[in-house]
């Protein structure tokens, strides 16, 4: 599930391919973890600058104020997003 979430977020961050520009990454395994109430260890870990290092580039992120600014784009579009989700989105707060 955690790496269904990466996938994800790197997708949505990721310029869209001028041949498939409606192909995005479902995160179909997500829908088990809308039960989960606490956030998935690597983004847990992530809240350690070393590891946060690591974490930005799996996301394709430059750094922290890019990713809470693309989590607040995906929440505001809540209605679009996988089942589960905004959950997980919500590991900075």
């Amino acid at each position: 599930m955690q790496a269904d979430l990466i996938l994800f977020v790197r997708n949505e961050v990721s310029p869209r391919d001028e041949d498939y520009p409606h192909a995005r990454w479902y995160p179909h395994s997500l829908v088990y973890a809308s039960d989960r109430s606490k956030p998935f260890e690597i983004f847990a870990r992530a809240q350690a600058k070393a590891s946060f290092d690591s974490v930005k580039v799996a996301l394709g992120v430059e750094n922290l104020n890019e990713l809470i600014r693309l989590t607040n784009d995906l929440t505001v579009v809540k209605d679009a997003l996988p089942d589960g989700i905004s959950t997980h989105l919500t590991f900075l707060r």
